[in-house]
């Protein structure tokens, strides 16, 4: 059964209740996934979004190395390919992708070829951030959305794939308990600076929150952390090297440039690069963190250096 095409287990499970059972269950879907993640690295499938003919809609494929094609999965309609904006990696062979003009948001499963909008959320919004994660307690996707509003209403709501409701609901914690400036630092540095959604890894997400006061040492606090599973949030310092040099503090008239970026590395661990003072080089930075699914702890440690000059 592991070796089948998710079709071939979807068209499976409705055969009779034992074999939907074992198909659905935790167990056979965490298998299935791992087996799945190892095939995905011998094949080196690529899935990527293009405009359709008409450019009125936009076209997801999937292709392996050296493919003569590429293989259509599906189509969203009305979306323009320029306005289009991916979320971040796969997570658990689920993707997030966003029309940044109408707000929208849909997950997608390239391996079946499933694509479903989620539901609206607030109308007229300013900004707004959303990333995927996985909860390995309840075995479930969830889709965390910040945002603030044209009343400067902000917050952070959370979508369950697969939930009876369909609805979006508050996190358990209001972002804003952390200070009423956390929504503006976190989406405004990600709308006007670094343009990457929040990472997901060791069970949280991970949005960069750059201060908009120079006089404020700009690593404190500068990573917004949203647990998957308690749905609380903290904030981690960036490592002791990060410094804004002064060539990088007016890329815009109000927040200073970003010298560093997030991203995942091998699945549970992630780093950080940054910039080294002069720019002759650049360090990539792990986060060592405990064993636990909220990253309370840890440390940051070197994990390789690259010399530009």
């Amino acid at each position: 059964m592991l070796l089948l095409p998710a079709r071939s287990i979807l068209r499976f499970r409705v055969v009779c209740r034992s074999w939907a059972a074992l198909l659905s269950s935790a167990g056979f879907t965490d298998a299935y996934a791992a087996k799945a993640d190892a095939r995905a690295r011998r094949a080196d499938r690529f899935v990527f979004f293009a405009p359709s003919p008409d450019c009125c809609s936009v076209v997801a494929y999937t292709c392996g190395r050296g493919a003569v094609a590429a293989e259509p999965l599906f189509t969203v309609d009305h979306v323009r390919a320029d306005f289009l904006c991916l979320s971040g990696k796969p997570c658990h062979g689920v993707m997030l992708f966003s029309d940044t003009r109408s707000g929208t948001y849909w997950v997608c499963n390239p391996s079946t070829g499933e694509c479903i909008p989620l539901p609206k959320q607030h109308r007229g919004l300013k900004e707004s951030s959303a990333g995927l994660a996985y909860d390995d307690r309840t075995k479930q996707h969830k889709v965390v959305h910040l945002f603030k509003d044209k009343r400067y209403f902000g917050g952070c709501e959370v979508y369950t794939l697969r939930d009876p409701s369909r609805q979006w609901r508050p996190a358990k914690q209001d972002v804003q308990l952390l200070g009423a400036a956390i929504l503006k630092l976190v989406l405004a540095t990600e709308d006007l600076v670094t343009k990457v959604p929040p990472v997901f890894a060791k069970g949280c997400l991970h949005w960069l929150a750059y201060p908009d006061s120079f006089d404020k040492d700009p690593g404190l606090d500068a990573i917004l952390c949203f647990s998957v599973t308690t749905e609380t949030f903290t904030r981690l310092n960036a490592p002791a090297s990060v410094h804004v040099a002064a060539e990088y503090r007016e890329l815009d008239e109000d927040l200073p440039a970003v010298p560093m970026h997030l991203a995942e590395l091998e699945g549970s661990a992630w780093s950080m690069i940054s910039a080294v003072e002069g720019r002759a080089a650049a360090v990539g930075w792990m986060y060592g963190c405990s064993r636990t699914m909220f990253p309370v702890s840890g440390h940051w440690i070197i994990a390789s250096m690259w010399h530009l000059s």
